[in-house]
């Protein structure tokens, strides 16, 4: 699992690249310095496959961070179209570990899966 944190200053957008076996988990935003005592909303987009999708409206003075529990399987680009300051972006990469694809997967099937990755994992322990 990799940690992500990035700073959206005004303007800017930024693009995390995935592996074919990796997801990104948005997890939270808030912002940043304020520079000027506005409060304007701000829309915090997300791009897929080149379509602008809004995840979350935050104002300075009433919603100043938003939680998520979104997940992502392709690249995403994130952006905002706030002027007065920066946006901070948190959330964590990780790999599939069982090699499927989880969301297709009926739910004795991916108990299997796990349990085997689980055994595997201990395997590992016990020989080192």
């Amino acid at each position: 699992m990799e940690f992500v944190g990035i700073e959206l200053k005004a303007g800017e957008s930024f693009e995390i690249n995935l592996d074919k076996d990796e997801f990104f988990q948005l997890t939270q935003a808030t912002l940043c310095e304020v520079k000027k005592e506005r409060d304007e909303p701000l829309h915090l987009y997300v791009t897929l496959n080149g379509k602008k999708h809004v995840v979350g409206i935050m104002q300075p003075q009433r919603i100043s961070q938003l939680v998520f529990s979104l997940k992502f399987d392709k690249n995403v680009q994130f952006s905002h179209n706030w002027k007065y300051g920066s946006v901070f972006v948190f959330g964590y990469k990780t790999r599939n570990l069982c090699g499927h694809d989880m969301d297709n997967m009926d739910p004795r099937t991916m108990m299997e899966s796990v349990m085997r990755h689980e055994e595997a994992v201990v395997l590992d322990e016990e020989r080192e």
